[in-house]
């Protein structure tokens, strides 16, 4: 696997650890999980996660999605 890969897995699954409250593990999981439901690869679900991530302007460490505080 390529650097850059395991750097976007890495984003990906650090961004799933923030909004789902889970694990490292259990983050990776569900991008293999999601990848081999989807017929696709870990890398293309992984930048999926990273590019939604960017559209909604999520910065490191912030809580996404149902976690998130109201404004």
């Amino acid at each position: 696997m390529r650097v850059d890969a395991r750097f976007v897995i890495g984003q990906a699954t650090g961004l799933l650890m923030a909004d789902l409250r889970v694990g490292a593990v259990q983050a990776f999981d569900l991008l293999r999980r999601a990848g081999a439901r989807e017929g696709g690869s870990l890398l293309t679900v992984a930048q999926q996660v990273v590019m939604a991530a960017e559209a909604c302007d999520v910065r490191p460490g912030e809580v996404v999605g149902a976690h998130a505080p109201s404004r």
